[in-house]
């Protein structure tokens, strides 16, 4: 008769909830894959919709004609010295109208020169969408951009260069069917804002054709109008779960790639969190000097775990944030109000750093700290590319590595080398606070999901995860997993880290996925790794 183990017996169970986890997971995917191909069958068979016919000016008709030459600027300059009513009416409107175009002067009041002007253009929809009257000013402008965001786009024509701005934004509709389909789709996406100089040189690059791409399919299929104009401020997309500011100066090319990476990062951020993460971020002070960025966010796009990001203000006043979250305005005043001297930037392992380009950028100052093999990751992404780490930890120089004084005198610091994710934990000694990041998860994410009307304890892949990664109970499944997964394939440097953190004074544990342990984070952390060092398993 063979005797089985507690351990053992641990490890079938483990071995058996793992399979039943990759069987469902697989059976989902199976399940959508079915589902689109029905409605990929579905859609074959319907007839394609007819696409609308745009209604144009009658001084444009003739540039319809395939035999016509491209260059309609005179034809726009005749428009502009005579088409526009003086009490800022539109100068076409038609049934289904593709140009709407009202003209308000920068005081609210109609204007006498084309350069005083801002224009709303408004792409292919039916005129019972347009509002009664023009925005009359800046708040009204607002609010209407607001309301209808995919409907109207505003653009500021700048002094001097206003028939040639305008003549591009029109340029973009009225010929885009003349255009070879790459750069048709970099035209045609609403609220791109370029400068009329830079818009040849940058549609040739690679690196920015990347970018605008991903910026055209997020406007949707058919985005119907180009809005390109001379603004350092950029213009609003058009999508509301895209919407922000964006624009390319015309100086040198240095700024477009600067460009570039400002709109990859907002990319993949956007990915990761919610389209306006101002409405759901939980902003809290833990004590005076320590404030933490909570917000919303689902592992595999199913699993509800959140988001923590967490700010400290040394006593030197430099400031600390590890594991950042977006940068939001209140993030940023938040900063602000603490001295707004970001000295360090530290992505506490290899997975929690996408936002690190947005701060490194923001507060160029600030030294970015993170771990072996992150900044070759991140190399390797046009999204996260051209940061530099001014320290790296690693197995071999994880003893050695020397930061600045300020920094070493408030924080212990252990690298977890043997951890999968390769985490970077540290103990703010002032506070007594554990800082770390996928080393100790305390789900539900019940703070993260705060102002969302999400229940962060729903759905059933939440809930099994939840399973493996709560403290409830005596931790038994977050314990296996340290065991099986996170410590793998190395247990005995897994057990040395350990080791080292549990000589350290601390009390309060802030983890980047879950509820912040305010109290006994110290004996949370024994018990999850007293497999480890209680000498009862063998590593």
């Amino acid at each position: 008769m063979v005797l089985l183990t507690s351990s053992t017996v641990s490890g079938i169970i483990f071995a058996a909830v793992v399979s039943l986890f990759t069987f469902l997971l697989f059976l989902s995917g199976y399940i959508l894959q079915q589902q689109t191909v029905r409605s990929l069958q579905e859609s074959l068979r319907r007839p394609p919709e007819p696409k609308p016919v745009p209604t144009l000016p009658p001084g444009f008709a003739k540039q319809l004609d395939e035999d016509t030459d491209a260059d309609i600027s005179h034809v726009l300059e005749s428009t502009l010295d005579g088409g526009f009513d003086s009490d800022s009416r539109p100068i076409q409107e038609e049934d289904d109208t593709v140009v709407v175009i009202y003209s308000i002067s920068d005081d609210g009041t109609p204007g006498s020169s084309v350069d005083d002007f801002e224009y709303l253009l408004r792409a292919a929809v039916r005129a019972e969408a347009a509002p009664a009257k023009p925005p009359s000013n800046e708040a009204d402008n607002n609010d209407l951009q607001e309301e209808l965001a995919l409907t109207y786009h505003p653009v500021t024509i700048t002094s001097g260069r206003s028939r040639a701005s305008l003549t591009s934004q029109l340029l973009g509709e009225l010929q885009r069917l003349r255009w070879d389909y790459d750069r048709a789709l970099y035209l045609r996406s609403p609220g791109l804002a370029v400068d009329i100089d830079s818009i040849d040189q940058a549609l040739a690059r690679s690196s920015i054709k990347k970018s605008w791409s991903r910026l055209a399919a997020s406007a949707g299929h058919d985005p119907g109008m180009l809005l390109y104009a001379k603004a350092k401020g950029g213009l609003l997309m058009a999508r509301g779960d895209m919407r922000r500011l964006i624009g390319v100066s015309d100086s040198n090319s240095q700024e477009l790639d600067e460009q570039r990476s400002d709109e990859d990062a907002a990319y993949s951020a956007a990915k990761l969190i919610p389209s306006d993460p101002s409405k759901v971020l939980v902003i809290r002070d833990i004590t005076p000097n320590i404030t933490t960025f909570s917000t919303p966010f689902l592992r595999f796009g199913l699993v509800k775990v959140g988001g923590r990001g967490t700010l400290v203000k040394l006593k030197t006043g430099s400031l600390a944030i590890f594991s950042p979250t977006a940068l939001t305005p209140e993030v940023k005043q938040k900063v602000e109000s603490q001295g707004g001297k970001v000295k360090y930037i530290i992505a506490n392992d290899y997975e929690h750093h996408i936002f690190v380009t947005p701060w490194a950028k923001a507060y160029p100052d600030a030294q970015v700290i993170g771990v072996e093999g992150l900044p070759e990751k991140r190399e390797k992404d046009v999204e996260t590319a051209g940061i530099k780490f001014a320290q790296v930890f690693t197995a071999k120089n994880k003893f050695e590595v020397e930061l600045p004084a300020e920094f070493a005198e408030e924080f212990d610091i252990e690298y977890f080398d043997a951890h999968a994710n390769k985490e970077l934990v540290v103990n703010h000694k002032p506070s007594r606070t554990l800082i770390q990041a996928d080393l100790v998860w305390n789900l539900p994410a019940v703070e993260q999901f705060s102002k969302t009307d999400i229940d962060p304890r729903s759905g059933f892949f939440t809930q099994f995860f939840g399973v493996f990664f709560s403290l409830r109970g005596d931790y038994t499944w977050q314990k296996r997993f340290w065991w099986y997964a996170a410590a793998g394939k190395n247990r005995p440097g897994f057990k040395a880290s350990l080791e080292r953190v549990a000589k350290w004074d601390y009390d309060r544990i802030i983890p980047a996925h879950g509820e912040v342990i305010e109290t006994g984070g110290k004996k949370v952390v024994d018990q999850l790794g007293d497999w480890f060092t209680s000498g009862k398993y063998k590593l």
